[in-house]
C-alpha cells in the first residue's frame, strides 16, 4: 500500500532523511551559496509563511556539510569551497524576548535538538566558560555578546579547519529585534544564517542599517514554485508510483494557479491525491479536473476549521463591493498597488473602495506597505478567494 508521506510533506520541513520530496530552488541556491562562499557575508531567508524556508534552510545546511544530493538532483556544480563547513540550529519557538535571550538560548545544552550548537562545538565550551554563561547578566546586551564571541573564538581555537556557521529559524518569533544588525555587523569567525517571515528584510531586522555591508547581495526571498517545479514533483510520485497514479496536465494546471506555486498548498493537495488513491481501491487512478476540485474543495473545508474561511466571510460581510474586490485582488500573487486594483476594478464596484481596504486590513485579512501596495494576509486565504471567483461561488448569504 501507498504511504502518503512517501510521496509528499506538507505538515513538517524537509530534512535529510526525506530530502528526496524537496524540488525546485534552483537559483536561490545557486544565489545564496555564492553570496555565503564569501569572506565576509552572513545571510537572511525570507518570505511569507508555509513558502517553504525552512526546508530551503535545512537542505542548505546540508550542502554546506557536503550532502550534495539536491545539488545533483538540481544539476548544480558542487561550489568550490575553501573552508570546511559545521553547522548549527536554532529555532525561536520560545519567542524569546531580545537578541541578548536568544544568544543565550543558543549556548544552552540542548539533548534533543538537532545539531544543536552546543552539542556541534562542544569541545569549545570548557567548565570555566559554561560557568560564565551560567552566571551572564541576561539583560545586559554587551556582556552576552562578548560572552557569545568568547565562545565563537573558543570554537576558531579547538575546531581550525571549520568555518562555523549558525541558522535562526522562525526569527520572527523573536520580541525584540534591536540589536541584531549590530550583532551581524560586529560578530567575528561565524556565517549567521536568519531565516524568518517576512516581505522585505526591513520587517526582519529593525537595525538592519548597521549590517548593510554583511547583508550586500545576501538577502534570499523564497517564492511560490513554479509550473515545471510542480511538475516535477508530481512526475517524482508517478515514477514511484509504478503507474498506479496519473496526474494530468490539468490536474497540475489548476494546481499551480490556484496554489501560486504555494508549497504548502502543493503538497497539501499531493499528499490527499494519495489519500484519494487508496481509499478508491482501484490499480490505477488518473486525476484530472474533477478529482482535482475533490481534493482542492476537501482542503478548503478543512482550512474552514482554522477560521480563515471565516475571517473571509465577516470582512465581506454582505458588501458585494469588498467581495469583488477581493476576488480582482486574489488575481496577483503578491502585491498590488492600491491605484491599479482600483482601475482594474470593474466601475459597478468601486464605490467605497478606500473605505473597505481599511476596514480589510483592520480585520486583519489583508496588509499594506510603504508603497501603497495590499496583499492577503496569507497565501491560503488568497487561493481560497482565488477558487471561489474563478468556480463563480460567492462568501455572501
Amino acid at each position: 500500500m501507498l504511504e502518503p508521506s512517501d510521496y509528499f510533506q506538507y505538515d513538517k520541513a524537509i530534512r535529510k532523511e526525506n530530502q528526496f520530496l524537496f524540488v525546485g530552488r534552483r537559483n536561490e541556491f545557486e544565489e545564496v551559496l555564492d553570496s555565503l562562499l564569501t569572506d565576509t557575508s552572513h545571510c537572511i531567508i525570507y518570505g511569507e509563511a508555509g513558502i517553504g524556508k525552512t526546508s530551503f534552510a535545512w537542505q542548505l545546511l546540508e550542502i554546506l556539510e557536503d550532502n550534495y544530493f539536491v545539488l545533483e538532483k538540481l544539476d548544480i556544480k558542487p561550489f568550490l569551497k575553501k573552508d570546511k563547513y559545521l553547522c548549527a540550529w536554532t529555532e525561536c519557538v520560545t519567542k524569546p524576548k531580545s537578541i541578548n535571550h536568544l544568544l543565550l538560548n543558543v549556548l544552552k545544552y540542548k539533548r534533543d535538538v538537532p545539531n544543536n550548537f552546543r552539542k556541534i562545538f562542544s569541545k569549545a565550551f570548557s567548565q570555566e566558560l559554561v560557568l560564565k554563561i551560567e552566571n551572564v547578566d541576561v539583560d545586559n546586551y554587551e556582556e552576552v555578546f562578548n560572552i557569545f564571541q568568547e565562545v565563537i573564538d573558543e570554537i576558531k581555537i579547538k575546531y581550525p579547519d571549520k568555518q562555523p556557521v549558525l541558522f535562526i529559524d522562525e526569527f520572527d518569533n523573536l520580541s525584540n529585534k534591536v540589536g541584531i544588525g549590530e550583532l551581524l555587523k560586529f560578530i567575528s569567525n561565524i556565517k549567521i544564517v536568519i531565516v524568518g517571515i517576512a516581505d522585505n528584510i526591513n520587517e526582519i531586522i529593525d537595525d538592519h542599517k548597521s549590517s548593510e555591508r554583511k547583508l550586500m547581495n545576501s538577502q534570499i526571498e523564497l517564492s511560490g514554485l513554479s509550473i515545471n517545479e510542480i511538475n516535477n514533483l508530481f512526475e517524482r510520485a508517478q515514477s514511484k508510483a509504478n503507474g498506479m497514479l496519473e496526474y494530468s496536465y490539468e490536474f497540475r494546471n489548476l494546481l499551480t494557479n490556484y496554489s501560486s506555486g504555494f508549497p504548502y498548498l502543493v503538497q497539501l493537495t499531493g499528499f490527499n491525491s494519495i489519500v484519494k488513491y487508496i481509499k478508491s481501491n482501484k490499480e490505477k487512478l488518473v486525476f484530472g479536473m474533477t478529482e482535482f476540485n475533490e481534493i482542492f474543495q476537501k482542503i478548503l473545508a478543512f482550512d474552514k476549521n482554522e477560521s480563515r474561511y471565516e475571517l473571509i466571510k465577516n470582512n465581506i460581510k454582505d458588501f458585494e463591493n469588498r467581495q469583488e474586490i477581493l476576488f480582482e485582488l486574489a488575481k496577483n500573487n503578491s502585491w498590488k498597488s492600491k491605484t491599479d486594483l482600483l482601475s482594474d476594478l470593474d466601475k459597478t464596484y468601486i464605490e467605497g473602495f478606500h473605505n473597505h481596504i481599511v476596514q480589510m486590513i483592520r480585520g486583519k485579512l489583508l496588509k499594506s506597505d510603504e508603497l501603497n501596495r495590499i496583499k492577503f494576509v496569507h497565501p491560503i486565504i488568497r487561493a481560497i478567494v482565488r477558487y471561489y471567483s474563478e468556480n463563480n461561488l460567492t462568501f455572501i448569504q
